[in-house]
């Protein structure tokens, strides 16, 4: 049998290289934000995006209402209301507009949007799905830096 040598340096040694590899990990990880994941661009900061997507609220109302109910001008009205909405009543004042997006993704209401690979969700996928959709662009154009 071999002997294994349980010194002190050793140990150190050994947890130094976990923790550089842990470190390591975690710094790779940070780069994976929703931008290069949807290939969303550089979007402004929260309060900024909110009082931006206010103005092109305001802006559009006129010619939403005009257009009736269910046109895709008033869906974009009704989308930039409620990202207003999740932008300003953040549950934690630090998420980024990012995090905002992404998370307040209404699915139910683009079901028709859904990836599905047998039973599971595709949630990538669907995400990317309604990020196209002429809604979401016309949004994120307000919104980018």
């Amino acid at each position: 049998m071999k002997q294994v040598n349980l010194t002190l340096t050793g140990l150190f040694k050994n947890l130094g290289l976990c923790v550089f590899m842990v470190v390591l990990a975690s710094a790779f990880a940070g780069n994976l934000n929703a931008q290069s994941a949807y290939g969303l661009p550089s979007l402004k900061s929260a309060d900024q995006a909110a009082s931006d997507l206010m103005n092109a609220y305001n802006a559009i109302l006129p010619q939403a209402k005009q257009a009736g109910q269910g046109s895709q001008l008033m869906n974009t009205a009704e989308l930039y209301l409620k990202m207003v909405d999740a932008l300003t009543n953040r549950s934690d004042r630090n998420m980024d507009t990012y995090s905002v997006l992404i998370s307040s993704i209404d699915v139910s209401r683009y079901n028709n949007l859904v990836v599905r690979n047998g039973n599971a969700l595709n949630t990538d996928a669907t995400i990317r799905n309604v990020l196209n959709t002429p809604e979401y662009q016309s949004m994120v154009a307000v919104i980018r830096q």
